[in-house]
């Protein structure tokens, strides 16, 4: 009994504390409008799901996809490193409208970082790292590549065209998955697992490029169906591996790379346990998936990379005793596609069997095609890309195809920006040591390729084979962060 009222004294309940009392109609207002909310969802959801089923079904996974990289960001970073060796060729719109899938992903996990950086906990998960001498060193690339390209080609009342535009933001792309990365991965065993799954992918793409040589299970045709490059449809008549790259060339370098970091990690701790029947798998795959590029980059990327790593690990003779034997078996494996491509090399009409065919195409192509062009616009370029009426496309030299780009500053400014990575990666493999130290190697000799290897060809924005010296970079840069030292 309340105090103060006297016994006889009856206090009225309130009304909805009564079983089976009716409630006021205003109090069910708020939950009939929310129920009426989701079914009007609902229903509209059917209707677009009956007209645009795969729409819907893209757009749940989207959105399930953003949720699952928001709870941890650094998930980002590991789809960057497995997926996108395999999707980098996907033709442009295929998948999303007018980018390629690898594209979408790095802005997918560059908006989500910055969700998560806006409106997430403030636990460190993504950070944006400090600006180093390589990120000054690209800023002027940058501007000698893309910036002033664009302003000549305005300034010569032209408008940039589509092929323009892409070219114009390749670099970029680039240096985004880098610094994407970077903010991303911030313990070693991160580290190890980006390495880990960028191993895993060139497994994937080393194995694809084996299987298109041998024409097994149709894989040749349905790479040509969903791959854009010409290179790929040029291998349904060569036994010559493009893979999911879609470049002969950036696959030869991309493998003997992902081959010379198998290597390293075997050195190490992480190359112990479970993981060491893995390395020596990913070391073999890579090596044959090279050599079935049937190119010259490959003869020379792979000598190179597991040469530096032999030495950079004083495991010289075991390295010539496991690779001598990997390599003759590569060349019993793929003979057939070997004779196939001496033949085409020496033996066509018209060969002088003193050059082969395509090195004779390569100097007609740069003394005839581009450097008559170049010659005319030495110091600011002919245009951002390549005009496609010319009859030949491919420069086939970083430093010509740059000096057609945007003339003389973009040359000298790629060149500025090789001395200031090499010296950056020369640094971190004094400062670093174990796995970290691995994948520092295998940075410094991927972006070592890229640039000797851009007297055949034009390495710098390579599919695949650039972002993965990118990451290999991030990774690099990363490692000596975290140990309190400035790369």
């Amino acid at each position: 009994m309340a105090a103060g009222l006297r016994p006889d004294t009856f206090v009225d309940p309130p009304v909805g504390d009564l079983p089976g009392t009716w409630r006021s109609p205003r109090g069910w207002r708020e939950p009939l409008a929310q129920a009426g909310a989701l079914v009007a969802v609902t229903a509209g959801l059917g209707l677009v799901a009956a007209i645009q089923p795969v729409l819907v079904l893209a757009t749940i996974a989207g959105l399930l996809l953003i949720a699952w990289l928001l709870a941890r960001p650094v998930r980002g970073a590991y789809l960057f490193a497995l997926l996108v060796p395999i999707v980098v060729g996907v033709s442009r719109g295929a998948v999303v409208p007018v980018l390629r899938p690898n594209e979408a992903l790095i802005l997918l996990a560059l908006g989500v970082a910055v969700l998560y950086t806006t409106w997430g906990p403030a636990d460190g998960a993504v950070q944006r790292g400090p600006l180093l001498a390589v990120d000054r060193a690209f800023a002027l690339l940058f501007v000698c590549g893309s910036v002033l390209p664009l302003a000549v080609l305005l300034f010569r009342s032209d408008f940039p065209t589509a092929e323009d535009t892409f070219q114009l933001l390749s670099l970029l792309k680039l240096y985004l998955g880098y610094r994407l990365v970077l903010a991303l991965v911030h313990t070693e065993q991160q580290m190890l697992t980006v390495a880990r799954l960028m191993l895993i992918a060139s497994v994937v793409v080393a194995t694809v490029g084996l299987l298109q040589v041998a024409r097994v299970a149709d894989v040749h045709e349905l790479l040509a169906r969903y791959y854009s490059a010409v290179q790929v449809r040029d291998s349904l008549e060569l036994r010559r591996a493009t893979s999911t790259l879609g470049v002969w060339q950036a696959l030869g370098v991309y493998l003997a790379v992902h081959a010379a970091l198998a290597l390293a990690l075997l050195r190490t701790a992480a190359g112990r346990g479970r993981w060491r029947p893995f390395l020596l798998v990913a070391l073999g795959c890579n090596v044959i998936g090279s050599l079935a590029t049937m190119t010259v980059t490959a003869a020379l990327a792979l000598p190179i990379a597991l040469g530096l790593t032999a030495v950079f690990t004083r495991q010289v003779r075991r390295t010539l005793a496991v690779g001598v034997p990997l390599l003759l078996v590569g060349l019993i494996l793929l003979w057939p596609a070997i004779e196939e491509r001496w033949a085409y090399q020496f033996y066509q009409y018209g060969t002088t069997l003193t050059m082969p065919l395509s090195w004779e195409g390569r100097l007609t192509n740069l003394t005839q095609v581009f450097w008559p062009l170049v010659r005319e616009n030495l110091l600011f370029g002919v245009a951002p890309s390549v005009d496609p009426n010319l009859p030949w496309l491919y420069a086939e030299n970083q430093v010509m195809y740059l000096l057609y780009q945007g003339g003389l500053p973009y040359a000298a400014a790629y060149f500025v920006f090789l001395i200031v990575l090499m010296r950056t990666l020369w640094g971190c493999l004094r400062r670093l040591q174990g796995p970290a130290l691995a994948i520092a190697r295998s940075a410094f000799i991927a972006w070592l390729l890229v640039f000797v290897l851009g007297v055949l060809d034009t390495h710098l924005t390579m599919p695949g084979e650039a972002e993965a010296a990118w990451t290999l970079l991030a990774l690099t840069v990363g490692a000596v962060l975290r140990a309190g030292e400035a790369p």
